[in-house]
């Protein structure tokens, strides 16, 4: 097999594997941010419901929209934590490898195991870049919601 041919499938090899490692991080943040909003939405609410009655207008809304936005913040975290479409090599292209491929010389069959292997690469990149949004979406809401909450309660003292 020529240099660049090993070059090449490693480099692809490595990008499968970037992006699997990348959907396990995204996973694990994912999970973390809708812990983190949970916990900050129920605080909001203890505050909310301990100054119901002395709040005034102003107060009482920047703690109601604070806690819409903790709500909204734990659903988009859900949401990049859900499963997403993932292609992986199908019976078909590995029962090739086994029969027609099987004469193949070391660069074609590289070759085709690459051609798989950006196929993976390229799902498993959509599918992490969108989860990717969600959350950043999801951190932004809880970043926004934390500035609403600090404003209704400095509004109370």
């Amino acid at each position: 097999m020529s240099s660049q041919g090993q070059v090449y499938t490693d480099f692809i090899a490595g990008e499968l594997a970037n992006e699997e490692v990348r959907r396990k991080d995204i996973n694990a943040r994912a999970f973390a941010a809708t812990g983190t909003s949970g916990i900050q939405f129920t605080l909001a609410g203890a505050v909310l419901v301990l100054v119901r009655a002395a709040s005034s207008g102003p107060s009482r809304v920047l703690l109601i929209v604070a806690l819409a936005l903790y709500l909204c913040s734990a659903a988009f975290a859900l949401w990049s934590s859900r499963g997403v479409k993932s292609v992986a090599a199908d019976a078909q292209a590995m029962r090739l490898m086994l029969t027609t491929h099987w004469v193949d010389d070391e660069v074609t069959a590289k070759n085709f195991v690459a051609r798989l292997h950006i196929r993976s690469v390229e799902c498993l990149r959509d599918g992490n870049n969108s989860k990717a949004w969600w959350l950043k979406t999801a951190i932004l809401f809880q970043v926004v919601a934390v500035l609403a909450l600090t404003a209704g309660c400095c509004l109370l003292a």
